[in-house]
């Protein structure tokens, strides 16, 4: 609406979602390391109803319709909940490709469908798959944003989330680094700070 260039920058990993939101932009850069793609929709749940039903568990629901727990834990789930499962991953999926050929002009859906089936893609396969438009650092994306918006120089500010005890310790058991490394950086974390928003 404000005609103002967006350029999305990915890097790290930047898929599923991370791509979705990035297909907006006027223009995507991809760090050369970054893992992208995974287009598709996944719906998830656990069911144990053949471990429950040996052990004695059961699963009771008092609902006000028969599909309010379609999907349950310790009882099979019926075909007709898994059919209107299927339709709502069918209709966003739909829709997440409506959004990125929306987005992406000059993709058809032709050449889309094949990388939509929920793979990974470096990004290199993104740019051959027109997914993406460069490959190149952070400061090649900002060269690309101060060249759309016609500008020779421009102020660049970022914003870094702070990692709370909680995301700490999120992070620390996927990394698996060593309790005292995640000390520190919760003590890093919750030591008062100033932080400033510097212009010219």
């Amino acid at each position: 609406e404000s005609r103002k260039p967006l350029i999305a920058y990915l890097e790290g990993e930047a898929a599923s979602g991370g791509y979705y939101v990035a297909v907006a932009a006027s223009r995507i850069v991809c760090h050369p390391t970054t893992i992208t793609g995974s287009i598709g929709v996944r719906m998830d749940f656990w069911n144990v109803a053949e471990l429950a039903e040996k052990h004695g568990v059961q699963q009771y629901s008092i609902t006000s319709g028969q599909n309010k727990d379609m999907l349950p834990f310790a009882r099979k789930p019926t075909e007709e909940s898994l059919a209107i499962a299927r339709g709502m991953v069918d209709d966003m999926y739909a829709r997440f490709l409506e959004v990125i050929l929306a987005g992406r002009s000059g993709l058809t859906k032709d050449a889309l469908l094949p990388l939509a089936d929920g793979r990974i893609l470096t990004a290199q396969q993104a740019l051959d798959g027109k997914l993406v438009d460069a490959i190149g650092t952070f400061d090649d994306a900002v060269a690309e944003a101060k060249k759309l918006a016609g500008l020779s120089e421009a102020t660049v500010i970022r914003y870094e989330r702070q990692i709370g005890l909680f995301g700490g310790l999120m992070q620390a058991a996927s990394a698996d680094r060593s309790p005292a490394a995640v000390l520190r950086e919760l003590q890093d974390a919750a030591a008062p700070r100033l932080l400033f928003l510097a212009g010219r």
